[in-house]
C-alpha cells in the first residue's frame, strides 16, 4: 500500500505524519510554524518541510497531502491564508512539485477535517452536516449531500471572520477567530476551573 507525507499547516504548529493511502498513520511529529512576520518566511517553511520529506524519503512516499487556513483554488493557489500570511499568491502545489518532485495536494484546514469526518469520523453517514474547528484561528467545513462543499468563491462554511462586536464592525480583533479561538477557549476553562492559563495548552486545557 502506498505511503503518503500529511502535513497540517497551522498558526502555531506545522503538525506532519507518514500514512498509508488508507489512512493508517505510521509516525507523526511537529514543527514550529514560521511566524507570520519572518523575513523569508516561504523559504524557512520550505527548508522545515525538506527535512521532514527526506526524513521520509526512505520509505518511498508517493505524495505530500497538505491542509492549510484560508481560501485555496483547485490548483493550490492561497488567495489568503488566515494566521499564516505569508502563503497568499503562493501555489503549494506547484511549489511542492518543483522542490520535492513529489505529486502533491492541498486543501484548507477545516474543509479537511470534514473530508476526515466524512470520511471515518462523526460525519460517516450523515448526508449533511458541518465541521467547525478551533485553533489559532476558527474554521468550518459544509458537507451537502455527502460531498465537500467549497462553494463559488472556496469559503462556504468559513466563519472566522463573523463581526462579534456591533460598533467595531471592521476591526480584525473583534473578529470570531479572535475572540472564539484555541487560546481564548483556553483562558476561558481557566477562569471555569480557577487555574492560571497563562502557560495552559489546548492539551492541557482538554484534560480539564
Amino acid at each position: 500500500m502506498d505511503k503518503y507525507l500529511l502535513v497540517d499547516n497551522g498558526g502555531t504548529l506545522t503538525k506532519y505524519a507518514l500514512a498509508y493511502e488508507d489512512g493508517t498513520i505510521l509516525e507523526n511529529g511537529e514543527f514550529d510554524a514560521v511566524d507570520r512576520k519572518a523575513q523569508g518566511a516561504v523559504e524557512k517553511y520550505f527548508a522545515l518541510l525538506g527535512e521532514v520529506v527526506e526524513k521520509y524519503r526512505k520509505d518511498d512516499i508517493k505524495g505530500i497531502c497538505i491542509s492549510c487556513p484560508g481560501r485555496i483554488e483547485d490548483s493550490g493557489m492561497v488567495l489568503d491564508a488566515g494566521a499564516l500570511p505569508y502563503f497568499i499568491g503562493v501555489n503549494l502545489v506547484e511549489e511542492c512539485q518543483k522542490r520535492f518532485g513529489l505529486k502533491a495536494s492541498i486543501e484548507n484546514d477545516a474543509k479537511c477535517a470534514a473530508l476526515a469526518e466524512l470520511v471515518s469520523g462523526g460525519l460517516k453517514g450523515c448526508k449533511n452536516g458541518m465541521v467547525i474547528t478551533i485553533g489559532t484561528g476558527l474554521g468550518g467545513g459544509v458537507v451537502v449531500n455527502n460531498q465537500l462543499h467549497k462553494g463559488s468563491c472556496y469559503c462556504a462554511g468559513e466563519i472566522s471572520v463573523i463581526p462579534m462586536n456591533m460598533f467595531k464592525f471592521y476591526d480584525e480583533k473583534y473578529t470570531s477567530s479572535n475572540l472564539l479561538n484555541t487560546r481564548a477557549l483556553i483562558r476561558m476553562i481557566g477562569e471555569a476551573v480557577g487555574v492560571d492559563s497563562t502557560n495552559m495548552n489546548g492539551k492541557d486545557a482538554f484534560e480539564y
